[in-house]
């Protein structure tokens, strides 16, 4: 059966206003994806906070206040693959790949409140980008270090 003419057009319209008036995507993405069960109980502390650096108001607000679905993001980044893509290029030297990296990490660090690393990773991409090697390779090991840091911490405080 065939669409009257312009129901394809009113059916998008309709799809993009949704979006545009919802007041929260990550609150369709959590209808979306619904926590599981078994997921781990990693709970925002002051501890939490304190040790991966984050300022708890600005990152909570890039999540409209869902603090489920902040923890359900922080538990997700010890199997990104961002980090060891980083760690992969810099064993080989390809610095465009480095540069790209250390872009990804920046705005992932910077979405999820790691501050730390999120001024590593943004040092890093500006000292490749002007082309001051030896600064970046001063800060491949920073960044990695506190990357690895976070990574554990939140491994070794699930469940």
């Amino acid at each position: 059966m065939s669409k009257p003419p312009g129901a394809a057009a009113f059916s998008s319209f309709w799809a993009v206003a949704f979006f545009i008036l919802n007041p929260s995507l990550f609150q369709l993405l959590s209808l979306i994806f619904p926590k599981n069960e078994l997921e781990s109980k990693l709970m925002i502390t002051d501890e939490l906070l304190e040790a991966l650096k984050i300022n708890k108001d600005e990152t909570l607000a890039r999540f409209s206040g869902n603090e489920d679905l902040f923890v359900r993001f922080l538990n997700k980044f010890p199997n990104d693959e961002t980090l060891p893509a980083l760690k992969e290029s810099v064993k080989t030297k390809d610095w465009a790949k480095i540069e790209t990296d250390a872009h990804t990490l920046k705005g992932l660090s910077g979405n999820l409140g790691f501050s730390e690393l999120y001024k590593l990773s943004a040092e890093l991409v500006v000292a490749i980008r002007a082309k001051d090697f030896d600064k970046a390779k001063s800060l491949e090991p920073q960044v990695i270090e506190c990357g690895d840091k976070i990574v554990e911490y939140i491994k070794s405080n699930q469940l």
